[in-house]
C-alpha cells in the first residue's frame, strides 16, 4: 500500500530539557479529489491489507476497528500541511492568535479582581440569570477585545 504522502502538524511540548515542538506525522492512506485521509505515524502498520475484510475499504476496516483517522483538505487544510516548514509557520500563527486571546483575558481577569477588591457582590448588576460587572462593556467592545 503506498503511503508516500505525507502531512505534518507541530505541537508545542515544554520538556525538562526546554521547549519542544513535537512533530506529528500523519500519511495518507486514501485520496479523493478534496481529501486526503491519513493516519498518524503509530498506526500506518495497521491498515495493512491482512486487516480489511472482502468488500471493504481501509476506511471502513479502520471505523471498524475504533481508529480515528485525519481527514486533511487539499486546497484549505488548517490541521496539518505538506511540508514542514508550512507547518512551522501554521504553529507560530496560531501561538500569536493564542498569546492575543490570553491577553485579553488577563485584562478581563484583572478587571474582576479589581472589582472584587473595591466592591462588593451586591454591587453586581443582574443580567438575567448571570451578573454584570458594570462600566466592563469598553473593555469588551475595544479593538483589542476581538468582538
Amino acid at each position: 500500500m503506498n503511503m508516500s504522502k505525507e502531512f505534518y502538524q507541530l505541537k508545542l511540548n515544554p520538556t525538562e530539557g526546554g521547549i519542544v515542538l513535537w512533530l506529528n506525522t500523519f500519511y495518507s492512506f486514501h485520496e479523493t479529489p478534496c481529501y486526503h485521509y491519513c493516519v498518524t505515524e503509530w498506526n500506518r502498520d495497521l491498515i495493512a491489507p491482512c486487516f480489511v475484510n472482502e468488500g471493504e475499504t481501509i476506511a471502513q476496516s479502520m471505523k471498524r476497528r475504533g481508529f480515528k483517522f485525519l481527514r486533511i483538505h487539499k486546497t484549505c487544510s488548517r490541521k496539518a500541511f505538506d511540508t514542514k516548514e508550512k507547518a512551522y509557520n501554521n504553529f507560530i500563527f496560531l501561538k500569536k492568535r493564542q498569546l492575543a486571546h490570553l491577553q485579553r483575558d488577563i485584562k478581563m481577569i484583572k478587571e474582576v479582581i479589581k472589582f472584587n477588591n473595591e466592591k462588593s457582590f451586591d454591587d453586581l448588576e443582574d443580567y438575567g440569570h448571570s451578573f454584570l460587572i458594570p462600566n466592563t462593556n469598553e473593555l469588551v467592545l475595544s479593538a483589542d477585545g476581538f468582538y
